[in-house]
Parts: C-alpha cells; sequence; structure tokens
C-alpha cells in the first residue's frame, strides 16, 4: 500500500519531466523552415553582420549536419547558463523590462519569448554549440574585449525522452583555447546532426527561399548577410538574395505616417520615378469620423510603416521585353507575395505561397485588370517594436495577433497602396487598346494551337498508319522510330492544346470585364427607368392626397371646430407642395423627356439642379456661388443639362466631404454667355495625378464604390451637341478639381 500523507495541509511544487521541452518545441516550431530561420533570428539578435548556414549530407538524417554560424557577440558559460538553459527565460529586456537595442547596430531584438532555443531540437537529437564572447563599440562597431579562450557544450536530445525530471539533465560544458574562432573571431556556432528527418530538394528549395525573404531589402545588404552552402543541393550555395526585383518594371517606395499619408517614389513601366503624398484613409470609410458637418480621419491604430512593392509582367508576349524567361517566372512562382518585417526581420507566414492576407486574388476576379494578383507582386512591410507595439506576435510566433483594429487598418492601409499601383499599371494604355490587343492575342494563340492540333492530327494518323504496315511486315525498328515521330506529335498537340487554353483564358477575362460593364449599364438603367416609374406614380398619389386634404382644411376653415387639425393639415399640405416641386423639377430628367430639346438659361439650371442637393450642401456647410458673364442660353434638353450638373455636384460635394472643414468647402460654377462656357470648381482634394489623363473613360473611379460613369457621361450627352469637358489644370477658380465645359460658337 501507498503510504498516506499525514499533513493537513502544505504546499506542492510543479516538477516537469524533461519530455516537456521537446512537447512545447514541436507545439511552438512546426516545421524546419520555422526552426532555421528561428535560430537566424538568434544570430541577428547577437549583433551578428553575417551568418552562414551550412548543409552537409542532409539527404541522410544519420549522417547528415546542419552548420549555423554567426560573427555576433558570443556567449561566455555565464549566458550559455542562463540563456539556453532556462527555458523561456526572455534575456533581451533591460531593468524597466524594456527591450535592449545591441551595440554593434542599433537592433532591437526579435527573439521575443527565449523560445528560439527549441528550433535546434526541431531540426536534430544533438546540438554542440561553441561560442567566442567579445563586446562591441558602439561608435566603431568593432570588437573589443574578445574573450581568450571559446566555450563548447553539448546537448544530447535523446535525454529529453527519457522518463527523467528536467533538473536531473546534465549537459557537459568546457572552456578551451580557441579552435573555431582563432585569431580575432568571435561569434556562435549551432552544429546540430543526427537529425529528426531526411531532406530533399523541395524542403531545402523551401528553406531558402524563406531565407532570401528574411530579411527586408529596406536595410542595408552590408549590414546582414546570409551565406548558404550544401554540397548536396550546390545549386542554392553562394549569398542570399532576391536576384527578381531589377526585373520589375513597376515598383513603389513608400512611407506611410501616424497619420495614414503616404509619400511616394513610384515607377511604372521602367518609366521616370515620379513622387508624390496621398493621403490613403480618403477612400477608406472605416477611418471616417463625423462631426456634425465635418468628416474627420481618426489615426491608424497600426502606426507608421514603410512598404517596398515590386510588380511584374507575366503575359508571354511581354516576357522577352521584361527579360523574364520560364526560369524566372518559376522563381517568381515561388517567392511572389506580400511579406510582413519587424525591424528589417521576417514575421512569418505572411507572403508565403497559399497566404494572401491581402485577399488579392480574391478581389483581383472582381475587378480584373486593376487589382494586382498575389502571383504578380513582391512586397516587403517594414513595421518595428517602438513604432507599432499595437501589432503583436502570436503565442507560437507564427503571425501576428490578427484581431482588433490595428491589424485590419494595417491591411486596408497596404491593400490601398498596392491598389494606387495597380490603377496606374492599368492606365499606362487606353483601354480600348488593351482591350484590343488582348483579344487580338487570344484569337492568335487560338488560331495557331488549332492550326498545330489540325497539323499534328493529320501527321498523327498518317504515321500511325505507317507504323502499323512496318509491325505487320515485321520491320519492327522503322516501327519504332515512326511511333518515336508519333510520340513528338502528341508532345506538339499537347503544346497547342495548352496555348488555346491560354487564348480562351485571354479572351474569358476580356469578356468577363465586358459583361461586368454591361451588367452595370443594366442594372444602372433598370434602376433609372424604376426610379421614373416610381417618381410619376408617387407624384400623381402626392398630388391627389394634397388635393384631399385641401378639400378636408376648406370643411374644417368653414366649421371653425378643430383648429389644431387645421394647423396639422395645413402643415402637411405645405411639406406635400415640397415634395411635389422637387418631383417637378426631376420630370426633365425622364426618358421620355430628355429627347426634346429647348431654349434653356444654363444658371437657373444651374439653380435648379442645386436644388436637389440642399440638404447635403447645408449637411457638409458647402457654400455655392452662381457667377454670371452674361446670359448664357442654349438650345439643349433639360433633363441633359441638368444630368451634367447633377454629376458634377455629386463629385464634388462626395469629395468636399471628405476633406478638412477648416478652409471652408466651396463650390464656384462660373458660367459665361460670351464665351459660351461653364466652369464648374470645388476647393475639394483634387483629381489624383495618375488618373487625370484617363478621366473621361468610362470605369474609372477613385471612388472605393464608384462605378466610373460620370464623367463619361458628361462627354458623351456633350458630343451630342458639338460640346466638350476638360480638367483645368491651369487658370482655375479655386484649387480643387475645376472642370471646363465649352460649346461651339453659332
Amino acid at each position: 500500500m501507498k503510504k498516506a500523507f499525514d499533513a493537513k495541509s502544505g504546499t506542492f511544487k510543479f516538477r516537469p519531466k524533461a519530455r516537456l521541452l521537446n512537447l512545447l518545441g514541436h507545439e511552438l516550431i512546426t516545421d524546419e523552415v520555422i526552426a532555421v530561420i528561428e535560430l537566424v533570428k538568434n544570430s541577428y539578435d547577437a549583433d551578428a553582420q553575417k551568418v552562414e548556414i551550412t548543409l552537409t549530407n542532409v539527404r541522410n538524417k544519420k549522417t547528415g549536419v546542419i552548420e549555423i554560424k554567426d560573427d555576433g557577440h558570443g556567449m561566455t558559460p555565464k549566458i550559455i547558463e542562463k540563456a539556453w538553459m532556462e527555458p523561456a527565460r526572455d534575456n533581451k529586456k533591460d531593468l524597466h523590462g524594456k527591450r535592449k537595442r545591441t551595440k554593434r547596430f542599433g537592433r532591437l531584438p526579435l527573439g521575443e519569448k527565449g523560445v528560439g532555443r527549441f528550433s535546434a531540437d526541431k531540426l536534430g537529437l544533438r546540438l554542440e554549440i561553441v561560442s567566442r564572447f567579445c563586446e562591441f563599440d558602439p561608435k566603431t562597431k568593432a570588437a573589443v574585449n574578445l574573450s581568450p579562450e571559446e566555450v563548447v557544450m553539448v546537448i544530447e536530445g535523446k535525454q529529453f525522452v527519457e522518463d527523467a525530471y528536467l533538473d536531473e539533465i546534465e549537459c557537459t560544458w568546457k572552456t578551451r583555447l580557441p579552435e573555431e574562432f582563432s585569431e580575432g573571431y568571435h561569434g556562435t556556432l549551432l552544429k546540430i546532426s543526427e537529425l529528426r528527418e531526411d531532406w530533399d530538394y523541395e524542403l531545402v528549395e523551401k528553406i531558402h527561399r524563406g531565407l532570401a525573404r528574411l530579411s527586408s531589402p529596406l536595410v542595408e545588404a552590408k549590414d546582414f548577410e546570409l551565406w548558404f552552402e550544401s554540397n548536396d543541393f550546390p545549386k542554392f550555395s553562394g549569398q542570399i538574395a532576391n536576384p527578381l526585383l531589377r526585373n520589375a518594371p513597376h515598383s513603389l517606395e513608400a512611407s506611410i505616417d501616424e497619420n495614414g499619408v503616404m509619400t511616394y517614389t513610384m515607377v511604372v513601366d521602367n518609366g521616370e520615378p515620379r513622387k508624390g503624398k496621398k493621403d490613403l484613409r480618403i477612400e477608406l470609410k472605416r477611418f471616417y469620423i463625423e462631426k456634425g458637418e465635418n468628416v474627420e480621419y481618426r489615426k491608424p491604430e497600426c502606426g507608421p510603416f514603410q512598404f517596398v512593392l515590386y510588380a511584374f509582367e507575366r503575359d508571354r508576349r511581354v516576357r522577352k521585353k521584361y527579360d523574364m524567361d520560364k526560369d524566372k517566372i518559376a522563381l517568381l512562382d515561388s517567392l511572389c507575395g506580400i511579406s510582413i518585417y519587424r525591424d528589417n526581420f521576417r514575421v512569418l507566414p505572411y507572403g508565403e505561397r497559399g497566404n494572401d492576407w491581402l485577399y488579392l486574388d480574391k478581389r483581383r476576379v472582381q475587378n480584373p485588370g486593376k487589382i494586382l494578383g498575389n502571383d504578380r507582386v513582391i512586397g516587403y512591410v517594414q513595421i518595428s517594436q517602438s513604432s507599432n507595439s499595437q501589432l503583436r506576435d502570436k503565442t507560437n510566433r507564427e503571425g501576428l495577433i490578427e484581431e482588433g483594429i490595428a491589424f485590419a487598418d494595417l491591411r486596408d492601409l497596404v491593400n490601398e497602396a498596392t491598389d494606387f499601383l495597380g490603377l496606374e499599371r492599368h492606365l499606362t494604355q487606353p483601354i480600348e487598346k488593351r482591350s484590343k490587343e488582348k483579344v487580338e492575342r487570344g484569337i492568335d494563340d487560338i488560331d495557331e494551337g488549332t492550326r498545330v492540333v489540325e497539323t499534328s492530327s493529320i501527321s498523327l494518323r498518317s504515321t500511325l498508319d505507317k507504323a502499323k504496315e512496318d509491325i505487320e511486315e515485321g520491320d519492327i525498328n522503322d516501327a519504332k522510330t515512326v511511333i518515336d515521330h508519333a510520340s513528338f506529335e502528341i508532345e506538339a498537340s499537347e503544346s497547342a492544346i495548352k496555348r488555346i487554353d491560354e487564348g480562351k483564358k485571354k479572351l474569358l477575362e476580356e469578356l468577363t470585364v465586358s459583361d461586368e460593364q454591361i451588367n452595370n449599364l443594366v442594372a444602372l438603367s433598370g434602376i433609372g427607368l424604376t426610379a421614373e416609374r416610381m417618381t410619376h406614380e408617387f407624384s400623381r398619389a402626392v398630388r391627389l392626397a394634397i388635393e384631399q386634404l385641401q378639400k378636408s382644411l376648406a370643411i374644417l376653415n368653414r366649421e371653425r371646430k378643430y383648429p389644431k387639425a387645421t394647423e396639422h393639415i395645413t402643415s402637411a399640405i405645405a411639406q406635400l407642395l415640397i415634395v411635389r416641386t422637387g418631383f417637378q423639377q426631376m420630370e426633365p430628367l425622364y426618358y421620355s423627356k430628355r429627347r426634346y430639346t429647348e431654349q434653356l438659361n444654363v444658371a437657373i439650371i444651374a439653380q435648379k439642379t442645386q436644388y436637389f442637393f440642399s440638404n447635403e450642401i447645408e449637411a457638409i456647410g458647402a457654400e455655392v456661388t452662381v457667377i454670371e458673364d452674361g446670359e448664357f442660353l442654349i438650345d439643349m434638353g433639360k433633363g441633359h443639362l441638368m444630368q451634367i450638373f447633377d454629376n458634377l455636384f455629386d463629385n464634388s460635394l462626395y469629395w468636399l466631404k471628405r476633406s478638412p472643414a477648416k478652409d471652408g468647402r466651396k463650390i464656384t460654377i462660373k458660367i459665361s454667355g460670351k464665351e459660351k462656357t461653364i466652369i464648374f470648381a470645388d476647393n475639394g482634394p483634387g483629381v489624383p495625378e495618375n488618373i487625370k489623363y484617363h478621366l473621361f473613360n468610362p470605369f474609372v473611379s477613385t471612388k472605393p464604390d464608384g462605378r466610373g460613369l460620370g464623367l463619361f457621361i458628361i462627354q458623351d450627352i456633350l458630343q451630342n451637341y458639338k460640346g466638350e469637358i476638360e480638367l483645368l489644370t491651369t487658370n482655375k477658380l479655386l484649387k480643387g478639381a475645376n472642370f471646363k465645359i465649352s460649346f461651339p460658337e453659332k
């Protein structure tokens, strides 16, 4: 029988089994890629300038060895005891709990929770640590106080699977004269053997790819170099870098401040760099703060950050132009995506294959052409511990905590910046030319593929008939040659079928866009016709209601019994008369009315259209001024002229509402009867530089939910009257968007 406790109370202490370290390690470090990266992070934290990763015979886990060697500050026996032998100890903070910057490069440590040491166990059962300590002079960055000896310690992973307690596990160590770090060298070597898995090409490629994207291009390469060596896979040997970036014809280098304002340098189609500023919050409703008539923008919770984006062209017909051969396309497939870096070091899994954290591919399907797909971009988002404290790591060190406002703000701002470059790329050619060329390429692919299939089919039939004859005649050698030729024809047919598929995709993409645009127009026309029918019926109901109320009011006035009822009915009639006046003013916009022309006073039509927006104008405190330079009379459909002013008012009020109210919100309409011109101006944010030359194309809009038809419709209406519209860049009435409409002299 077991001995019973005699005590009635007391305390118990936790005494973990040694295998707990294995359990924690496998939970926190999920694969070999993360394990290697975590160990390299330790080198970064040790102020290393150079890290060498060497794989020797790793195809065989029994003989394979992984070495990670750096030139950082190294460790003393005491540091090893505290840093490696106390799991979950964070030795990278000062006495006040703040993260200490390193002396050599002023880095903030990346290893936040003291679990990087579990990574070695993920890779192999045996770890040998060799380290020589030094300090760094903050001014010269040179090593000082170099230890005369190096320390060596061995950790046998097999001990941690035995039924022993953690405090019973002993790891041997010793100091010796420098062998690994002789002369003036310093740093740490981790030598991992008795590997847990055989390493194949796919795994090594995945690790190399992860290391290639480990360090942000925003930090100078000379400050942190990664070198890779493998006797099994020599293809990956050499300094690790991303060689593709110089092949990107489009790029955006941006700094987003604490207010969400982006200062950028942009290159489109290898053109001249363009610099500018853009408030990324303007088109994101979640940043709006409505204060009465004013709209302000809140600060992003994520904090300021840097962003670099490279966009590539994958189309077969332009690959040669941009020096993108098959190998580079394959490399792009492995490196594409937008990654996040904290203090110049990568945060996984953002930007990995299958991790489309910005939903680029999903959004591209909804808006092909303008949205950059995930397979066309390589991007880097740079955050820091000090400036982005609200963006916190998950406990398992794989990604950021995505719940809450901070991460959502970061995602939205990065998306806005990415879409900005995507729209610029999209606008490098006129819509008609893009569509025509794409359709022509698709037709060419289908025609050429069809021709090859037809030719190959005829040749294949003839070849097989010849093979059949040779076999019947017993001539096996000739039959083999003929069959080899048949195989070649089959391969040619397969390639041609792929080309036909590519042609179909091009046509379907273009048809998808066209169908989307047609659907938009059909939907709008349907809404317009429904609105016309409903307003007609509603106007009739209002007229009848007014008549009935007026009759009731006459009866009450004669009898003089119900003064309160008389007062309410009088008020109701007044309100209904306002509604009826509004409907009467809308009648010229009905399709049936727009077909007729009459002589119109432009100033009166402008004022009538202004009436439609009176509530909105009042709500945002806008001031509308109409200036007449001589009476301007024109023969035109009243509905057409009202529709022109309607679209201009709608655009101006939309952007004025999203502009600061401190300078006043103004709209000025200058009408010149002498020059037959109308200038419609506001003091809003103006038209972005990137769409000035495409402003009147259909489906071009900077509004998040805009259809991009307003200015196109104005232009189309004016062409019926030989008029034209332009965006003024000089001689402006107000600082914002200024549109000038001109009609010919009779």
